[in-house]
């Protein structure tokens, strides 16, 4: 199959997000999951101060700002418009978005999915380990990157897909 190569080459060289992967990996600003940023340290100071002393700091509840980074992260992984359509409409403050992919490799990667999802189910188990552990370790202001190469492989599927259905 010598169409796989040339088509993975261009769908990796025409995408817009190879340039942007390339040059803009910023990383100021940037928080893990499990640190606290200023606004969050105030927001469980504020909470202490409701209970006595001593059990202030027992309710301090740390792990709720840790669970909805990583839900919004996860959540932001998901969404299509993230990779697509550089996020409109719901653009992210301080953030400079770009579409990764073209708009035009939207179909193909849909009909990749489909055709993963019928030819090889473990490999959609594999992708949901990288959606997760992308949630777990990117960073807001590079994104899922762990995700960038399974989306090229669904996209160049989909093409191929499409490929030979319309051979036949």
């Amino acid at each position: 199959m010598f169409l796989l190569p040339i088509i993975l080459s261009l769908v990796i060289l025409l995408s817009p997000w190879t340039y942007q992967v390339l040059t803009n990996t910023k990383l100021e600003g940037d928080h893990a999951i499990w640190q606290q940023d200023a606004e969050e340290v105030f927001l469980i100071n504020q909470r202490r101060s409701y209970y006595p002393n001593g059990w202030g700091q027992v309710f301090q509840n740390k792990l709720i700002f840790s669970w909805q980074k990583l839900e919004q992260n996860f959540f932001q992984n998901l969404d299509i418009n993230l990779y697509f359509f550089a996020s409109h409409p719901r653009e992210r403050r301080d953030f400079n978005e770009s579409e990764k992919f073209p708009a035009v490799f939207l179909p193909f990667f849909l009909l990749g999915l489909y055709f993963i999802f019928k030819q090889k189910p473990k490999l959609l188990l594999i992708y949901g380990l990288v959606l997760v552990l992308s949630s777990l370790l990117g960073s807001r202001t590079q994104g899922p990157i762990l995700l960038y190469p399974f989306m090229v492989l669904t996209i160049v599927w989909g093409m191929l897909g499409a490929i030979k259905w319309l051979k036949h």
